[in-house]
């Protein structure tokens, strides 16, 4: 049996006291996490301060790495570094390169150096030591490997006299062995260096050529 008294009013001596009824809920502790908790107690007083975990631990996410090919064109007894690693997960490091088939090229398995041996086909990991893989199929053939399209960041640009500029220009295959070469059409408006810095000399208007053997581009250098 359960008493309940209301506020201060104690039972009289007929053990009779005066309130107002109502409906009283007795509920049992709940348990969580092993220890008991009141229901509808107030967060920071105990309640809700379990944190939840699948099946005991956080879930944890893939590390990933990319390279900058997939596949790529070699000449026999030429050597690269264009292969690199473009995206990585922050705090992974390089554990090796290695290669699928020695005989057609050998990879350094510090640096990522590719060296073409002898026509054919292998395929170059680089492996992170999280465990996380990446692979680029390498093509040795015994011709040059020719440029079959060139990029570049901008097509015209505006400098003021005394200003530099730097040409974001790509050549692929990045194995091509077709340099790329710069020149300016008008040198007293603007002129180029070997390793494409645009340096502007007075007003006008010129236009700077990049060429990587049969392919060309333009760009249009203002200068105010």
């Amino acid at each position: 049996m359960y008493y309940l008294y209301a506020g201060s009013v104690l039972p009289d001596k007929y053990n009779a006291v005066s309130c107002r009824l109502g409906t009283v809920t007795i509920q049992a502790l709940l348990q969580i996490g092993g220890q008991s908790s009141n229901a509808g107690q107030e967060p920071g007083n105990g309640a809700g301060n379990n944190n939840a975990k699948v099946n005991g631990n956080d879930a944890a996410i893939p590390a990933i790495v990319k390279l900058n090919a997939t596949s790529l064109p070699l000449q026999v007894k030429k050597s690269t570094t264009a292969l690199k690693i473009k995206e990585y997960t922050a705090g992974d490091a390089v554990a090796n390169w290695s290669s699928s088939n020695k005989k057609a090229a050998v990879v350094n398995a510090r640096t990522g150096k590719i060296t073409a041996r002898k026509t054919g086909k292998t395929t170059i990991t680089v492996t992170m030591q999280s465990g996380a893989t990446a692979k680029c199929l390498i093509k040795v053939q015994k011709g040059r490997v020719k440029t079959k399209k060139l990029n570049v960041g901008k097509t015209a640009i505006t400098l003021k006299k005394g200003e530099k500029y730097r040409i974001i220009w790509e050549r692929l295959p990045l194995t091509s062995s077709e340099k790329a070469t710069f020149q300016s059409s008008k040198k007293k408006i603007a002129a180029v260096s070997g390793k494409g810095i645009i340096t502007a000399k007075k007003k006008g208007t010129t236009y700077i050529t990049v060429k990587s053997g049969s392919k060309k581009r333009k760009i249009k250098v203002t200068v105010r």
